[in-house]
């Protein structure tokens, strides 16, 4: 079994190769963003817990006058309790120090006995950002594409062949929940013809009424979310494109997207007062994991609701738990852990607008 980290083999080993690992260009990843931008975090949170939120008080002011003693009313606000359920991830990973003697990675490993100990090395300082990085992508793919019963497309579900459908087991997502309550209630969701077509390239190309979906997400939307001070809509990139091909397309007023960056650097763009965010790793999730060979599992989706509306939650005061890495003497190996429980829930089941 190869060990976690870079594929060391494909760098040539001469004294032209390289030697400073320092040096490596990293290669272009997607990045799903801020995601604490986005969701509300529920520290020092356990499964059994519960999230409360409360809302308006019921309409008062009845007609009076009618008799002197008036009749008193128990008028309440509305309220909401759910109960998290948090699942565990972990991340163990190992690296032997005899499949990076044969490759350019030589050149990081310490002389004599402690040639196997890759801690504090070059080697252990490239992966350490690496890891924290894969670990970002782990949240936002456990909190949008989770699902406890994932299972690869022979087995009834939408992960696609030869994939790991663990990498999704470990609690019930956002689009889950989602795809649960459009069901119960279908005025939350607006349609996106074009998901259902039978190949990629008719998935693409009949995407043509991007603006279409913008526009009937919000003007479909409840109206306490259309007021709401946080509302935001996060989408794939694909629906952001179809929003700016058809902006082109002859007779529309204006041509191309006003894109703006904010503050933690990411791009977006405003349509009726709504501030409009892509996020390209959602369609690299589904390409690559809700692919059945023929068509993608709904390529192109829009969330229209608040932050204060997508929670997640973990036992810690932080997010992300310590990354252990440690020499193991008896077995030769530098190890890597990281564990924790995560979980996410939709505080109000009804403040969104779904498009898929």
């Amino acid at each position: 079994m190869a060990s976690t980290g870079i594929n060391w083999a494909n760098f040539v080993v001469n004294n032209d190769g390289i030697k400073d690992f320092r040096e490596l260009i990293k290669l272009e990843t997607l990045e799903g963003g801020d995601f604490n931008q986005f969701h509300t975090f529920n520290p020092n949170t356990h499964s059994g817990d519960k999230l409360d939120g409360i809302g308006a008080f019921a309409e008062v002011g009845l007609a009076g006058g009618t008799s002197c003693a008036p009749t008193f009313n128990s008028s309440q606000a509305a309220s909401v309790e759910k109960t998290w359920v948090l699942g565990e991830w972990e991340v163990p990973e190992k690296i032997c120090y005899k499949d990076l003697d044969t490759t350019a990675a030589r050149y990081g490993l310490n002389p004599g006995t402690e040639i196997a100990d890759l801690t504090g090395t070059v080697i252990a300082d490239i992966l350490s950002p690496l890891m924290t990085d894969a670990l970002k992508r782990m949240f936002w793919r456990l909190a949008w594409f989770g699902d406890t019963a994932a299972a690869n497309i022979a087995g009834g579900g939408v992960i696609t062949a030869g994939k790991n459908a663990n990498l999704f087991t470990t609690c019930d997502g956002f689009f889950k929940k989602l795809a649960a309550l459009i069901a119960a209630d279908p005025l939350r969701n607006t349609d996106i013809a074009a998901n259902a077509q039978a190949t990629y390239a008719l998935q693409n190309s009949a995407f043509t009424d991007g603006i279409a979906v913008i526009d009937a997400m919000i003007y479909s939307a409840p109206i306490k979310l259309r007021n709401a001070a946080n509302k935001f809509i996060l989408c794939t990139q694909s629906v952001a494109d179809a929003y700016e091909k058809q902006l082109t397309g002859t007779g529309t007023v204006y041509t191309q997207i006003q894109w703006e960056t904010g503050m933690n650097g990411m791009q977006f763009f405003k349509r009726k007062g709504v501030d409009i965010y892509p996020i390209p790793l959602w369609d690299a999730y589904i390409q690559e994991y809700e692919n059945n060979g023929t068509k993608w599992n709904n390529p192109h989706r829009a969330v229209f609701t608040t932050k204060e509306n997508l929670n997640f939650a973990a036992p810690n005061s932080e997010l992300v738990t310590t990354l252990q890495v440690w020499f193991s003497a008896d077995d030769q190996d530098t190890k890597m852990l990281a564990r924790d429980k995560f979980g996410v829930l939709i505080l109000d089941d009804t403040l969104f607008q779904y498009a898929v």
